[in-house]
């Protein structure tokens, strides 16, 4: 189990920052956070992380009570769970006047309470925001928004002896990665991110154990990887690695959700929701050293070198 002690929360009216000196864990990890009560047993999703610090984010999907029309005001049964943030959030149920599905997307302009929200919309008229026209008739709805920061009560930044804990997806065969691992190589090629690489050599085994990938456009793969198997290596804790993929060539793989860069990527490349490991960057030469070329990963690619210690020398000091 890969866990990091957190020595300090801070919690302020739009964020709650957790520091972890070198916790490792990538934006997209998910995590559980073990000692504050607030966050129960809930899995979570680390949201902007740095060498020390991070927060999470989490889904919101909560059932609605009422709508408040007149008002463009949503009552939800349970608390929302929205910080008091403007941000965008669905509205999706069953219209019972047109008798069709409806899934619309709002802007909050105001969070009145833990269970309302008062929406707003763009009006292309006016080319200014509204008060939202919504739905009376709403059957079975519910109120959602993805990636929801989380926003703890101020009192919570006294706490300590938390701690965050890796949450480990289930492993999936190269066999059942690699079509979407193609996907993602045509469609970089196709809107021109990607030049026609050429077809992978044979893999050059290294003996070496240790390698270091350099700076790149997603900050969250540059550091040190170890030897993890045969052609493979990976970084703490797990979720980043490098390894050959028969028929592809060396990849840089990260098995984390899409958040910010990596979503508009995504979202470039017409790619649907990833069911395995994300395909950043690859190297279609025999010999895993040198420099990589982005697929879903945000351009530079990296150049990857064999790492090696350099021994700490003390000079004596003579008085």
């Amino acid at each position: 189990m890969y866990s990091r002690s957190i020595a300090q929360i801070e919690c302020s009216k739009y964020a709650t920052t957790f520091t972890s000196p070198n916790h490792g864990f990538p934006s997209g990890a998910q995590v559980q956070v073990q000692g504050v009560p607030e966050l129960g047993h809930e899995t979570f999703v680390v949201d902007h992380s740095s060498s020390s610090t991070f927060s999470i984010s989490r889904n919101i999907s909560v059932q609605i009570d009422g709508i408040d029309a007149a008002n463009s005001i949503v009552r939800t049964k349970a608390a929302h769970q929205i910080g008091n943030t403007h941000t965008s959030v669905r509205l999706c149920g069953f219209d019972m006047e047109s008798h069709s599905h409806v899934d619309e997307l709002y802007s909050i302009s105001e969070v009145v309470d833990e269970v309302s929200v008062k929406l707003r919309e763009y009006c292309k008229e006016s080319k200014a925001d509204v008060p939202a026209t919504l739905i009376n008739g709403l059957r079975h709805g519910f109120l959602k928004k993805d990636d929801c920061r989380v926003i703890l009560p101020r009192q919570v930044s006294c706490r300590t002896g938390a701690s965050a804990v890796l949450v480990c997806q289930q492993p999936r065969s190269k066999k059942a990665c690699l079509p979407e691992w193609k996907a993602a190589l045509q469609a970089a090629e196709r809107f021109g991110k990607l030049l026609k690489l050429k077809d992978p050599q044979h893999p050059k085994v290294s003996d070496v154990s240790t390698l270091r990938v350099g700076e790149c456009g997603w900050k969250h793969c540059s550091g040190i990887f170890q030897r993890s198997g045969d052609m493979q290596f990976q970084m703490d804790p797990g979720l980043v690695s490098l390894q050959y993929v028969e028929g592809l060539g060396w990849c840089l793989l990260a098995d984390v959700k899409p958040l910010h860069d990596l979503h508009m990527e995504r979202c470039y490349l017409q790619l649907a929701s990833p069911s395995a490991p994300q395909l950043l960057y690859i190297r279609r030469d025999a010999d895993i050293f040198g420099l990589w070329s982005p697929v879903i990963g945000p351009a530079p690619g990296p150049v990857v070198t064999p790492h090696q210690e350099v021994p700490a020398v003390l000079a004596n000091v003579c008085d």
